[in-house]
């Protein structure tokens, strides 16, 4: 018997403010976004599965990178960089989940 897995479709929320210049690779950089904060999450935790709270932030961080992303031309040009999210968000968990909420407004389901 194969495993069975799990799909669930959840709004993500809506980040404002964000300077719409070119759309190419937005995709792309919200499922990097997205990846990276997830593999953060799960390689400082024993758990194999993310609580809804982790997988709400892993959408945020995902739409904030492609939020980044679309404020200018071309898939990579502004790509955010450690220095950005250092600057933006801090750098542990705690400060960027707190902006990440505060930056993207969740859809209640």
């Amino acid at each position: 018997h194969g495993e069975e897995n799990e799909f669930r479709i959840r709004p993500g929320g809506i980040l404002h403010g964000v300077n719409v210049v070119d759309t190419t690779g937005a995709g792309d950089a919200f499922i990097g976004g997205y990846l990276l904060n997830d593999v953060t999450q799960r390689s400082s935790s024993l758990q194999s599965s993310a609580t809804r709270e982790e997988i709400d932030l892993s959408l945020g961080f995902g739409a904030w990178v492609a939020g980044k992303k679309l404020a200018g031309p071309g898939a990579r040009s502004t790509l955010p960089t450690a220095e950005d999210m250092q600057n933006e968000l801090g750098m542990d968990q705690e400060t960027v989940s707190q902006k990440i909420f505060k930056l993207i407004k969740l859809q209640q389901d």
